[in-house]
């Protein structure tokens, strides 16, 4: 399911709610940054390409470039950019590298990608 289907899983109500403690802890335990907010996080657009099938190491670092030139106007990114969120994600068990150059999300990669989305949802509303 691709991440912008997400949004059907919640009712108004629980948007408006938002995720209980259990998604705060979640979050502020794999996000860095003052406010450990996913949005502000490039591991979180990271994890959410990987979510959203773009698991070819080559195809997702393409992706994070575009990403990171968009965010941060440097126009020469590196691949060592890139892999410092690969290498980040596979440290805190959110991703697992296969052998044929794919990335794949882990249970608890997953579970904070969805929860992420859902915390973004809610304080957007």
């Amino acid at each position: 399911m691709p991440i912008s289907d997400l949004k059907s899983k919640y009712s108004k109500k629980e948007l408006k709610v938002g995720p209980r403690r259990k998604g705060s802890n979640t979050i502020s335990k794999y996000y860095e940054g003052h406010h450990k907010e996913p949005h502000e996080d490039f591991l979180y657009g990271f994890l959410c390409l990987v979510y959203d099938g773009f698991t070819n190491i080559e195809d997702l670092k393409s992706q994070m470039k575009i990403l990171f030139i968009s965010a941060t106007k440097q126009v020469i990114i590196e691949d060592n950019d890139v892999e410092e969120y690969i290498q980040k994600a596979k440290r805190k068990h959110l991703i697992e590298i296969k052998e044929n150059n794919t990335l794949e999300l882990t249970k608890t990669g997953i579970e904070l990608v969805e929860i992420s989305y859902y915390w973004n949802l809610h304080t957007s509303c």
